[in-house]
């Protein structure tokens, strides 16, 4: 095969790997669950034999030992651990307290191991933890910014494989991140990165940018890199492998191959509660932390109105005193008319004195709330609006809100003129409007597990005549 045609069939295949998880992210996370439930139990039941976790260590904390048991990061632990091989040399960006460093350690032998976090709790916690699990002879871990690692550490340790491994979600600028840490690499240094899905962990505040499919590729292209490989992770994240050289790399024969232009990822923009239109009803800012407390009673409605251009994602930390209270609770985004494009109105049986982060997306469920669309034009404000009961005082807290336009597919029309640049566009779309409106004696979960079947099929056929393409030339 020529280098041409090597390089274009790299291309194609990882294209094919984008749209495997385009086609994921346009369920929402519960149902792509349900669609991909077969697959997933099985992937959880060969990660939990494959991956060997690290003894609990002294000051390991309690949140670290809940999230190693959860399957998703039992099948994460796995799947980072088959993009290493023997003899590697490893960076390890953002080690945090060290679980995924022990969980490869004790599956390959290493040439070297090197983990940096900005945080210096994480790494006298991960140190804790290879010298409480014998694994301290093999790992290292230092206090650094990713951004500012010395030449001469790098030098002495020449990875040949970099890992950014759920750590670009949390800066504001991920691409310069992302292409500071190429530059200071070899051009065949294979820098392993993993964010989330679309639609996926965000409700989480330390998150700052939301990806999505054409995300990652617009990261890779921003950061100078050239995406070698892309895996979706057990419904959740994206690990993709990129390289500063552009020609298809031969270590990426280690990976297995099943399972156009990016834009960069957009960030997600936080709303300054003192800067925020109120009308109705009365209204305090409370500072450390600053929140706004929101009071109404009788029949004078409070309305919070803030600029949301172009939103896509919509984040609200709020908490409800007394939902019997509360008259009603509604959420829209309006457009330059005022006329709601999308609205999402609390349910009375929802549940009471409770502090909740929710995550509206037009076109997807919320928990607590229905929701409904019109043909209304694009959202340049949101408008929240509470009224209590007759006779009654209803409150409620705003800790914080964050918007965000988080992809070029708009999840209000994927049932209708979207366009999908994939192989399997066809069977997409047919998996999507059968599992909205199954046939006659059909129920939901044979929809969904024949549809991704049937997505898979045309994913591996188009697969098979790329090959045989290739190989006639």
């Amino acid at each position: 095969m020529t280098d041409a045609a090597a390089i274009e069939f790299r291309d194609a295949l990882v294209e094919r790997q984008l749209d495997w998880i385009r086609f994921v992210e346009q369920f929402d996370e519960r149902s792509a669950r349900q669609v991909l439930a077969t697959r997933l139990q099985a992937d959880s039941a060969d990660a939990r034999a494959a991956v060997e976790l690290p003894r609990p260590w002294p000051s390991q904390p309690e949140n670290v030992a809940r999230m190693m048991r959860r399957s998703s990061e039992l099948v994460r632990f796995d799947s980072v651990s088959q993009l290493v091989s023997d003899g590697d040399r490893v960076l390890d960006i953002g080690c945090g307290h060290g679980v995924v460093a022990a969980c490869v350690a004790r599956r390959r032998r290493l040439g070297a191991y090197y983990g940096v976090d900005l945080n210096g709790g994480n790494v006298e916690s991960a140190r804790a933890m290879a010298s409480a699990n014998n694994l301290d002879h093999v790992l290292a871990f230092e206090q650094a910014n990713a951004t500012q690692l010395d030449p001469a550490t790098l030098e002495a340790l020449s990875p040949n494989v970099a890992l950014f491994l759920e750590v670009l979600e949390h800066l504001d600028d991920p691409v310069a991140a992302l292409r500071s840490v190429g530059d200071a690499l070899g051009d065949q240094t294979l820098i392993v990165f993993s964010v989330p899905l679309l639609g996926r962990i965000e409700a989480c505040w330390g998150h700052r940018v939301v990806f999505g499919a054409d995300g990652i590729r617009g990261l890779a292209d921003g950061a100078g890199l050239t995406l070698q490989h892309v895996r979706e992770v057990h419904n959740t994240w994206a690990l993709a492998v990129a390289t500063r050289n552009p020609t298809p790399s031969v270590a990426c024969n280690r990976f297995d191959p099943e399972p156009a232009a990016g834009r960069p990822p957009r960030p997600i923009q936080h709303v300054r509660l003192d800067r925020v239109a109120i009308a109705g009803g009365r209204h305090e800012l409370v500072s450390a932390p600053l929140r706004m407390r929101l009071t109404t009673a009788n029949d004078d409605p409070a309305t919070v109105t803030f600029p949301t251009p172009d939103i896509n994602l919509l984040r609200i930390d709020l908490g409800i005193d007394d939902a019997y209270d509360i008259d009603h609770l509604e959420i829209e985004a309006v457009d330059a008319k005022g006329d709601p494009s999308a609205a999402w109105t609390r349910r009375p049986s929802s549940p009471t004195g409770r502090r909740t982060t929710l995550v509206l997306r037009p076109g997807w469920p919320a928990p607590d709330f229905d929701q409904r669309q019109s043909d209304a034009g694009p959202p340049v404000e949101t408008r929240l609006t509470l009224r209590a009961r007759p006779g009654r005082e209803a409150s409620l807290t705003i800790w914080r809100i964050g918007f965000g336009s988080a992809t070029t597919l708009d999840p209000v029309t994927i049932l209708g003129d979207t366009e999908l640049t994939s192989p399997h566009r066809s069977a997409a779309r047919r998996a999507m409007m059968r599992f909205v409106e199954p046939q006659v004696d059909e129920t939901r979960s044979d929809v969904a597990r024949s549809a991704a079947a049937a997505a898979v099929r045309a994913v591996a056929s188009r697969g098979r005549q790329l090959r045989g393409a290739l190989r006639r030339r």
